[in-house]
């Protein structure tokens, strides 16, 4: 380091590169093209979402050159040669970012890496500086300028933050751009538009194919937004959007390929896209040091509607279109992850609320089988008997005869054989087919999905046996049953929300004295906080245990980890009084010591890690933001290793202190063993996050939905 700092007093930047230029050295090479150069981001990313000018950190390129060429390659991304500075020196951040290259086996300690320097001068991973022979090719490390981007700001247009990468050796250019921790590319295309009510299949790309810009958020799919009435996104909506810290080269090693993320939005299966900045992959993948890729599928009608009651083998007319949307982009992923730093061959798919209800389904088809090899199924439960077509679901048969039937009657379109039915719903506008009633739920199409899940190895459904991990949010229901916290007449909530969320009437259930109230509520809470127990229960909680218990008991999947959050974070578009931590004059932002309910996305924030993108401020004097780290680094070592328990080594790699420190003092998270008194559930706060049993199993009886319910 003295070495370093008797550089920097003594030159300024621009020097050093300019006595750089004339080093004496072999001839220049000629430059790889950017898309042939291996790219990692190295940063130190604490989640704040803010610039932190104190930490050094650099892009890193693998490609290795000489010292001539070094300056020429920084070049290249718009950068140059790195140098330490008073404010951001080598230990302050790239001393962890290159120790943590040691650790995934890249580098050996003594490797070299050239900076900006009056001679030949290369660093090792500790910041040891060493004058070696100019001929020498090593890897560079460039400065990283790129602006971090936020909920509201990224810079897409500006040409020294883009990036290209080559799809195989005839595929076309796609160009991305890199912001301050990693490279972002948006509006991949992973199918050719389908046909309405036809299946979608895998892009396949030519050398005839034009460049393709990743630079800007696709259209989103075809909603009905917040079933107010507004349609809103088109049909040709099936892209992808995709986040890595890392960019492989030609000559790049398929080891050093990141396992991938592939995140299912919510939405019920009718609204949401892979562009809401709650869900921005950038943080997830800087951290957790994966590739993250966000899918668009079709919606509502254009998604799920079954209209031909005959299996085809093309799928035409059987519904389940978003099902293999899903499929067909996990396909792309299989086939082209490789070229954005990601390994085909471990896949965690994750989705919350709808997409949770699709990661399900995905799990109970065996055209899954060999592209995915993990699941996070967040709050996805929503089903119950007698029956709910999201969980257990009904044949294409019962769908055609009932619902679906009904559906293509009001559109105009009944009373025809399925070739003249398919040709009058494919003349029918968007307007008239996005609005109105609507399919929304996965169909037993003997194609797709021959059953249910199959919780317990038995039966005509299905599971890909891959680890599993699963749980809720306390009390899940809490944003739907919060449009009417205040009133008193507790019969308002089941006869005005229960309708949209419930297939069946269960007031009956809040006279039930196992659902009372606190007893220090008034009249308006208590209606609030039974009502949503009661539907918390209904639709997650019993039926979400019961998933666990059952594929743990019977050893279906390798590995299932359950969890329940008793902390949250609300995203700005809910912002329900009941949900939020109580706010005082000591505590403005909310006060922890107290109760509140803990609802429905309210995890996201934590586990996405989106909280400083959003802009949202730490309510508790760094509580939220050590959690946020904490529940990242979980979930991402799920993605990893497939068990959400961080590797301490990893974790010392990375510098994640806080994380350290919450896993020395909270222990291990435990896979589920599938038995009734177990403490089988992780219960997620800050302080306390013990291993419990199953919470509600009286209430989950006294409703139908016992803890055995699958077996």
């Amino acid at each position: 380091m003295a070495i370093i700092s008797t550089l920097i007093i003594a030159f300024n930047f621009s020097q050093v590169l300019s006595l750089s230029q004339r080093v004496l050295a072999s001839p220049t090479q000629k430059a790889q093209p950017i898309s042939d150069l291996t790219l990692s981001i190295l940063t130190d990313n604490d989640l704040t979402g803010k610039h932190n000018n104190s930490s050094s950190k650099a892009v890193l390129i693998e490609s290795t050159h000489s010292y001539t060429d070094a300056p020429g390659a920084c070049a290249q991304i718009s950068e140059s040669l790195w140098s330490p500075t008073p404010q951001a020196s080598f230990s302050s951040g790239l001393k962890i970012s290159l120790s943590y290259q040691t650790f995934l086996s890249k580098y050996p300690s003594s490797q070299l890496f050239w900076i900006a320097s009056p001679s030949c001068t290369a660093i090792d991973t500790l910041g040891h500086s060493h004058t070696v022979s100019c001929h020498k090719r090593l890897p560079v490390l460039c400065t990283n300028t790129a602006p971090l981007s936020n909920g509201t700001f990224t810079d897409n247009t500006s040409p020294q933050w883009h990036v290209t990468r080559k799809i195989g050796v005839n595929g076309p250019e796609i160009k991305g751009y890199r912001d301050q921790i990693g490279f972002r590319f948006f509006g991949l295309r992973y199918t050719p538009q389908p046909a309405r009510f036809t299946q979608s299949s895998v892009i396949k790309y030519t050398s005839n194919d034009p460049k393709i810009s990743g630079l800007n958020y696709p259209p989103i799919c075809l909603q009905n937004m917040n079933n107010a009435g507004t349609l809103s996104g088109v049909e040709d909506c099936l892209f992808l959007n995709l986040w890595t810290p890392y960019l492989p080269g030609k000559s790049a090693s398929p080891k050093n390929l990141k396992p991938v993320l592939f995140w299912i939005h919510g939405g019920g299966l009718t609204q949401g896209s892979a562009n809401e900045p709650a869900a921005d992959g950038g943080m997830f993948s800087s951290r957790g040091d994966v590739v993250f890729v966000a899918i668009h599928y079709r919606l509502g009608n254009l998604g799920w509607l079954g209209i031909n009651n005959v299996t085809v083998p093309s799928g035409e007319g059987n519904g389940n279109y978003g099902l293999g949307d899903m499929q067909t982009a996990l396909q792309w992923v299989k086939e082209n992850i490789k070229y954005f730093g990601g390994d085909k061959n471990k896949v965690t798919i994750m989705g919350e609320s709808g997409g949770a209800i699709a990661v399900r389904a995905l799990l109970a088809s065996k055209k899954s089988k060999g592209l995915v090899s993990g699941a996070i199924i967040q709050s996805g439960a929503w089903g119950a008997p007698p029956e709910k077509g999201e969980i257990e679901y009904i044949s294409l048969q019962k769908s055609v005869a009932t619902l679906a039937g009904d559906i293509v009657t009001r559109l105009g379109c009944g009373n025809l054989d399925i070739s003249d039915k398919l040709a009058c719903l494919r003349t029918l506008s968007t307007h008239r087919i996005g609005l109105g009633a609507y399919a929304n739920y996965p169909l037993v199409d003997s194609r797709l999905l021959t059953g249910s899940l199959s919780t317990t190895g038995k039966g005509s459904g299905y599971t890909v046996p891959v680890p599993i991990l699963l749980g809720i949010v306390r009390d899940d229901i809490g944003p739907f049953t919060s449009m009417l916290y205040g009133t008193t007449n507790i019969q308002d909530y089941f006869d005005l929300i229960g309708p949209l969320l419930l297939s069946e009437d269960v007031s009956h259930l809040a006279q039930n004295p196992i659902f009372s109230a606190p007893p220090t509520v008034d009249a308006a809470e208590a209606a609030f906080n039974i009502s949503t127990r009661i539907m918390t229960d209904y639709c997650f909680t019993c039926l979400t245990w019961s998933t666990g218990y059952s594929l743990a008991k019977h050893k279906v999947v390798p590995s299932v980890y359950m969890y329940e959050f008793n902390r949250t974070y609300m995203l700005p578009f809910w912002s329900p009084l009941p949900c939020n931590p109580p706010q005082t004059p000591e505590k403005p932002l909310g006060d922890f010591s107290k109760e509140y309910y803990k609802c429905h996305t309210g995890e996201l924030p934590y586990t996405f890690g989106t909280m400083g993108y959003m802009g949202m401020p730490d309510r508790d004097d760094g509580g939220d933001t050590v959690f946020m780290q904490w529940m990242l680094d979980l979930w991402a070592s799920f993605v990893r290793t497939g068990n959400p328990n961080p590797d301490k080594g990893f974790l010392k790699a990375r510098g994640y202190l806080n994380t350290i420190s919450k896993v020395e003092k909270e222990g291990e998270w435990k896979k589920a063993v599938g038995n009734i008194g177990a403490k089988d559930v992780r219960l997620m706060q800050l302080e306390g996050a013990v291993m419990k049993r199953y919470s509600e199993l009286e209430q989950c009886e006294a409703m139908g939905m016992e803890l055995e319910y699958y077996e």
